[in-house]
């Protein structure tokens, strides 16, 4: 089994799948959207339980293993080139950060799923994990998180959710026939 990093794309049509969390109430939802060409999907956390949970949003380095919190895209068969990568990442802003209410869901940013190498049938699954012991951002970031950011990193909840298996055909270019495992 190999990991492989995502990036999110808008939202155009989809299947969703919840998560199973090892974290408290929380929900991975994972759509996987018709494209003209190339891999897309849609990824968002839900808090599915009664009280407030903090954490961070996915960020520029999240799917490439330089940012807390990470995000890794499973994909079986896994036939994939490795996902090129710029070296340099956005530094941790405020609006990295958030408290995810009672029902509320947030849409993820920053993931590119990588495309399949060739036509066959696939099964991809979605795993964010926020770590408030991590280094909030790793090298590439323009400037280093302040004393009050680490503080805030350092008070987010341990979470760790993967989402459902979701099942597709690929016929070369695109995903067809969607449907859940």
């Amino acid at each position: 089994m190999r990991f492989i990093s995502l990036v999110l794309v808008p939202l155009v049509f989809g299947v969703a799948a919840d998560a199973a969390a090892d974290c408290p109430d929380v929900r991975l939802e994972v759509k996987l959207n018709k494209s003209d060409s190339g891999l897309m999907i849609d990824a968002a956390l839900r808090n599915a339980g009664k009280a407030p949970i903090d954490l961070m949003t996915t960020g520029d380095g999240s799917s490439f293993g330089k940012r807390n919190p990470s995000l890794t895209f499973t994909l079986e068969p896994s036939d994939v080139s490795d996902v090129g990568t710029c070296g340099f990442i956005n530094a941790l802003a405020d609006e990295d950060f958030l408290t995810l209410k009672p029902g509320e869901r947030r849409k993820l940013g920053w993931v590119h799923p990588p495309t399949p190498g060739k036509p066959g049938q696939y099964t991809l699954t979605v795993t964010y994990k926020n770590d408030p012991a991590a280094p909030p951002v790793g090298s590439g970031a323009p400037r280093p998180p302040t004393p009050a950011q680490l503080a805030r990193v350092a008070k987010t909840t341990e979470c760790k959710v993967t989402s459902e298996p979701l099942r597709f055909s690929w016929d070369g270019k695109r995903a067809t026939n969607v449907h859940l495992r």
